[in-house]
């Protein structure tokens, strides 16, 4: 079979999809009348094989749809980037034009994709539509008879621009100038897209304007904004470019941990990120330490120094947007406690100064566990305040991956539709262990990683395994009592999507911030399933005593905590203990204090 790639000019689509579940029709006498909405095409529609003006080997099992144009411009007939999709899908679609019998092919598409949520033998046809012709659309399964969906997207005119590295700062886009990648946002419409250099916008007729919602630290953009409108048939607007001129002299790097869960008697994996978000080249060193109950294995880049739980490496100079991950096996020891917690310290320092140290260290604490899920989401808070939804505090997604099965996985692609509550004008990548294409369309965000070749786990324990992680910001109008839902779907190959668990924040006021003149201690959700985050108002309390006791006064918990802060939160997983009331104690030579909570189920 034929593979045929789509060019990598970008065509991304504004449009209001509606969800039709009728199949097409099985001849072209009896197609399925369409307009633009997405659709589903059954399994073993049609009536078997049959001829095709656009492919000589003919069609079968097709399904029929027919098109009447009420415009003249641009259409888009695609299974490549529809969510409801699932990885391994196969069609072939023809655009015909005339009557039955006489058909002629002006249009056709097969294994078209990438970078969407589906693999690249979905398939993709632009083609040019005259107001009141009829258009009939085939979509054929004969590769792989199953049932698919599929999107009419109708497109009065579009919109071209680039988005670059303004290197010499003349305000205008230059012949070798780098890509920059940004999300750019929409209005009317409030809708986001990503764009990395050339890219098309597809757009019905009307007036639109382009911004940069949250442009890049440290650079000066050319404009602000670009509008255009679209008034005439296949009318295209050039010129809609977004220039980012980077302000020499700025050094400044920022790390990121990734790992869910210590799993104790085993050898567990965890990423970290490095990103120069500076202007110049950074020479990064990277130390990170591991908690008491760990030990360091293996990591993907010689350390340059490993002294008990402290490992150090010094990186490679880093050039301005690069970012750099490096992966470590760790083992957790035996005579960890289960939901006990296991803190890891990642520390960056540069041979520069660097403008902003706030963002060169992170402390991850996870429970320890004797069994974990190696496809899984997670955020970083549970809870938002009122305070902390207005100020838009974003939140930091982690999803991790493994391929667990018995043979390499040649692509991985996951899909994630953001909760409505988000701003998606403030997310921003922070790092991937694999090269990814990443897309954002009406809410839903994709990332495709083709021909990464990911190991089995029975072959290569560390290598199976990949993550990457992204921020993105509440909206501020939320109110008390909003919840952010979101959960992934993960694609191996052809395999049915992998559904991770669904992470939640909830907008409240802890009942524990009573206890800043208390003692400073600050314990949160004080009524929940017993997934704790502790935080300590005041310096930071190092080497303290955490215990838990019911309501009978048994010690039900009991731990360490190294280090506690209000800038370094620590996680605790409490969701082994009966429901009932609690009151954890935190005691420490530099002081300490106690608060109460409740576990219900």
């Amino acid at each position: 079979m034929d593979q045929h790639y789509r060019a990598s000019l970008a065509i991304l689509t504004l449009f209001t999809a509606t969800t039709l579940l009728g199949q097409g029709g099985q001849t072209c006498a009896t197609a399925t009348p369409v307009g633009a909405g997405t659709y589903l095409a059954q399994q073993n529609a049609g009536n078997g094989y049959e001829a095709n003006a656009c492919f000589a080997n003919g069609t079968e099992n097709a399904n029929w749809y027919a098109y009447t144009a009420p415009f003249t411009g641009h259409v888009i007939v695609t299974s490549c980037d529809v969510p409801e999709n699932w990885i391994g899908v196969e069609t072939r679609v023809s655009i015909l034009v005339g009557s039955c019998g006489a058909l002629q092919c002006i249009g056709s598409g097969e294994d078209d994709c990438w970078g969407g949520p589906v693999s690249f033998t979905a398939s993709y046809v632009a083609f040019p539509v005259v107001a009141g012709v009829t258009y009939y659309i085939q979509w054929d399964d004969s590769w792989y008879m199953s049932y698919f969906y599929w999107k009419l997207v109708e497109c009065a005119g579009s919109g071209q621009g680039t988005t670059y590295v303004d290197a010499d700062n003349n305000g205008q886009y230059d012949a070798g100038e780098p890509d920059k990648a940004v999300l750019l946002q929409v209005e009317p419409g409030n809708d986001f897209f990503w764009a990395e250099g050339d890219y098309t916008r597809c757009t019905a007729a009307g007036s639109y304007t382009i911004t940069v919602p949250d442009p890049p630290p440290h650079h000066v953009m050319t404009t602000t904004s670009q509008s255009f409108t679209i008034t005439e048939p296949d009318q295209v607007v050039s010129g809609l470019d977004f220039g980012f001129w980077p302000i020499p002299g700025i050094h400044d790097g920022e790390v990121h941990g990734f790992y869910n869960w210590a799993w104790i008697g085993q050898n567990r994996s965890m990423h970290c990120y490095v990103r120069n978000i500076g202007t110049e080249p950074m020479t990064p060193t990277l130390t990170l330490t591991l908690d008491p109950l760990q030990s360091y294995v293996s990591s993907n880049q010689p350390p340059t120094s490993v002294n008990g739980q402290v490992i150090t490496w010094e990186l490679p100079t880093m050039m301005p947007g690069e970012h750099r991950t490096v992966g470590l096996v760790q083992h957790t020891s035996l005579a960890a406690v289960p939901y006990e917690p296991i803190t890891t310290l990642f520390q960056l320092t540069l041979a520069e100064t660097d403008v902003d140290v706030t963002n060169n260290h992170a402390q991850y604490t996870v429970p320890a566990k004797v069994g974990c899920d190696p496809n899984d989401k997670q955020v970083d808070r549970t809870t938002l305040t009122p305070d902390e939804v207005a100020d838009q505090q974003p939140l930091l997604y982690t999803i991790r991956f493994q391929n667990t099965g018995n043979a390499p996985a040649v692509n991985v692609v996951v899909v994630d539709t953001l909760d409505t509550d988000l701003d998606l004008g403030t997310l921003e990548m922070i790092g991937a262990t694999h090269d990814y294409v990443f897309n954002l369309t009406n809410g839903v965000a994709t990332w495709s990683f083709p021909n990464i070749m990911l190991p089995d786990s029975t072959t290569d324990l560390a290598g199976s395994q990949g993550s990457f992680a992204y921020r993105v910001a509440p909206k501020s109008s939320l109110v008390l009592g909003t919840e952010l839902n979101n959960r992934a779907d993960i694609y191996f190959d052809f395999n049915e999507a992998v559904l991770t668990n669904t992470t939640s924040t909830v907008v409240a006021i802890p009942s524990a911030m009573a206890e800043r003149e208390r003692g400073g201690l600050r314990v949160y959700p004080t009524i929940g399933t017993g997934e704790l985050t502790l935080r300590w108002m005041r310096d930071d309390l190092a080497d303290a005593r955490l215990t838990v006791t019911d309501a009978a006064g048994r010690v039900v918990h009991a731990t360490s905590l190294r280090n506690l802060s209000d800038h370094a939160p620590v996680t605790l997983g409490l969701e082994h203990l009966s429901a009932g009331s609690y009151v954890l104690r935190v005691e420490a030579r530099a002081g300490g204090a106690q608060a109460r909570f409740v576990i219900q189920r």
